[in-house]
């Protein structure tokens, strides 16, 4: 658990991970804890919000697939490929967790590219990780 304030925090450091002014952007918020957020900072994104299920999502519909305080599993990866158009991009933020080698490796073995796997945020100590991935 942590406070509003480093929630917040965690949540726009995930925000930087958008594409830059696409306009008709697609966003699917896994567990609904971003879309508000987003709607917010990019009113032009259109946001749908689902539980943990992304099989019900149309495929190669979705420009990003975002999940808040979410671990990385082998059913979030595969089921966000299916969903991400070509280029598309996953983020994922782990509160309880630091980033390792092994993250990254998920993601590549997924079949994601241009992966990334850092520290969410520092305030002051570092919190959670940040990880991004994209669909070729």
């Amino acid at each position: 658990m942590v406070s509003p304030r480093v929630e917040r925090l965690l949540s726009e450091a995930m925000l930087k991970h958008l594409p830059p002014g696409q306009a008709a952007m697609h966003v699917l918020d896994v567990g609904g804890r971003l879309g508000a957020l987003i709607n917010e900072r990019r009113p032009e994104i259109q946001v749908t919000e689902t539980p943990n299920d992304l099989i019900a999502v149309d495929r190669a519909q979705v420009d990003v697939v975002v999940a808040f305080d979410h671990g990385l599993d082998a059913d979030l990866l595969a089921n966000a490929m299916t969903v991400l158009r070509p280029g598309g991009r996953l983020v994922v933020l782990s509160i309880a967790d630091d980033p390792t080698p092994e993250q990254v490796e998920a993601f590549q073995q997924h079949g994601y590219t241009h992966v990334l796997v850092e520290t969410a945020a520092e305030c002051p100590l570092p919190v959670g990780v940040l990880m991004r991935g994209e669909r070729p």
